[in-house]
């Protein structure tokens, strides 16, 4: 952006924006009894896993593994840290798979056999994240005047929906982790 240029959104955005990165924290923490970090990791082996075919989502920890290094530039060391934890407290189990579950959940045999697997307990940690998150915002709904709120649901929570898609589509960890995976290997030579 040019210097002399003003932003086109007001600072009243980036304040409400640092407000609700704080909120979040604390009902992910003193709520919800997790640290943030944790709690994406449930949400991004829940989102981006496989189904097993037992209803519950298994992901490889290679994938895992490279959105925590891209992304958050954790360590190897840190994760695994991370995973004995979330392993310890019951929300994901980690396994070997053999070759012929590798192929029934991934579609062929060769490659790691090293998963990460959401565990019930893992998935209620996040629904109650969701859960907290949907009473404040019922609460906040009923504090308005009825034709507000339905303009809230008929055309701000629409906007609000396509701008959420938007961010997903724009900021993918998948996505951006092939990328940096692509690019890390294109440097390479």
């Amino acid at each position: 952006m040019p210097k002399n240029k003003t932003p086109d959104l007001p600072e009243a955005i980036f304040h409400a924006i640092a407000t609700v990165i704080q909120r979040l924290v604390y009902i992910v923490e003193k709520e919800c009894g997790i640290a943030p970090i944790d709690l994406l990791t449930l949400w991004y082996i829940d989102y981006f896993g496989v189904n097993d075919g037992e209803g519950r989502s298994i992901i490889l920890r290679r994938q895992l593994t490279r959105m925590l290094t891209i992304k958050f530039r954790i360590s190897d060391a840190q994760i695994t840290k991370m995973l004995d934890d979330l392993q310890d407290q019951g929300l994901v189990e980690r396994t070997n798979m053999d070759r012929a579950d590798r192929k029934r959940i991934f579609g062929h045999e060769d490659g790691p056999r090293l998963v990460v697997v959401l565990t019930e307990r893992g998935s209620q940690k996040f629904d109650l994240f969701k859960e907290r998150m949907l009473v404040r915002y019922e609460r906040w709904l009923a504090t308005l005047k009825q034709p507000t709120r339905t303009v809230v649901r008929r055309v701000i929570l629409p906007i609000a929906v396509q701008c959420a898609r938007w961010i997903i589509a724009r900021y993918d960890p998948v996505v951006l982790a092939s990328v940096g995976a692509a690019a890390a290997e294109t440097s390479d030579t």
